[in-house]
C-alpha cells in the first residue's frame, strides 16, 4: 500500500469527521492499514513535522500568520493567567468575564464550539 494513498485516506478521515471504518473503499486502502499507519505516524511525530514544513495560514491583507489573532471562550477560562499569557502572544483575548458578561454576547462563536462538543459526546466520534 503506497504511502500516498494511505495519506490521501487518513487526511479525508480526519478532514470530513467520519468513523475510521466508514473509509470509502474507492482510497484502495483498507481500514486497518489507514489507522495503523496513522497510529504509527502520530508516535513518530509525523504530523508536527508536517504542520511546521507548510506555509503558514495567510490573512485576508495576504501577510502570514504563525497563531490566531484573537481567542473567543466562556467564563470556565476566565483565568487571570490565561488572558496574560494570550496577550503576551499578541492574541486578542475575548473571554466573558465571571459575574459581568453574558452568555448572549458570546452566544454566536459559541455555538460553534458547543455544538462540535455535542456532536462528540452524543456518539459523532470516530470509532
Amino acid at each position: 500500500m503506497g504511502d500516498r494513498a494511505v495519506f490521501t485516506a487518513i487526511v479525508f478521515v480526519l478532514s470530513s469527521g467520519c468513523t475510521w471504518r466508514m473509509l470509502p473503499s474507492s482510497f484502495g486502502v483498507t481500514v486497518p492499514t489507514a489507522h495503523r499507519r496513522f497510529t504509527d505516524w502520530t508516535k513518530a511525530g509525523l504530523w508536527g513535522r508536517i504542520y511546521r514544513a507548510v506555509p503558514a495560514v495567510h490573512r485576508r491583507g495576504g501577510s502570514r500568520r504563525f497563531r490566531p489573532d484573537k481567542l473567543h471562550a466562556d467564563n470556565a477560562h476566565d483565568v487571570k493567567e490565561l488572558r496574560r499569557w494570550l496577550i503576551d502572544r499578541g492574541i486578542m483575548v475575548r473571554i466573558s468575564r465571571r459575574d459581568i458578561d453574558t452568555s448572549d454576547r458570546l452566544g454566536r462563536h459559541r455555538w460553534v464550539v458547543e455544538r462540535t462538543l455535542a456532536w462528540l459526546t452524543n456518539g459523532y466520534r470516530r470509532r
